[in-house]
């Protein structure tokens, strides 16, 4: 039970900063070297390719426990890893786009 409600608050934290970052174009939780070369007319393409890539990685954490649940197997590790990994790849093909490296 505790790992469901842990799971699942992380997964909707990552959904919320996500929001945040993607629609309201905060970039002050993403780290400075990151955003350090990003044109100031990309910056919001780069806030909505970072946040889309928080949220689906933020929806694979919070959605595995329910999915285990529900289908009473371990499909839901599959399944939020999958969305995690897609989340995790976007957000660092977003920072290689816009800001030619990762460090």
């Amino acid at each position: 039970m505790t790992e469901r409600i842990v799971e699942t608050l992380l997964g909707l934290f990552l959904i919320y900063l996500g929001y945040r970052v993607g629609w309201k174009g905060e970039m002050g939780t993403i780290h400075r070297y990151h955003t350090a070369y990003v044109a100031e007319q990309d910056r919001m393409k780069f806030c909505r390719g970072c946040g889309i890539g928080e949220i689906a990685a933020g929806a694979g954490c919070a959605l595995m426990p329910w999915i285990n649940l529900l289908t009473r197997s371990a499909a839901g590790y599959w399944i939020g890893v999958l969305a995690i990994g897609a989340g995790l790849l976007g957000i660092v093909g977003t920072i290689l786009r816009y800001n030619g490296r990762l460090f």
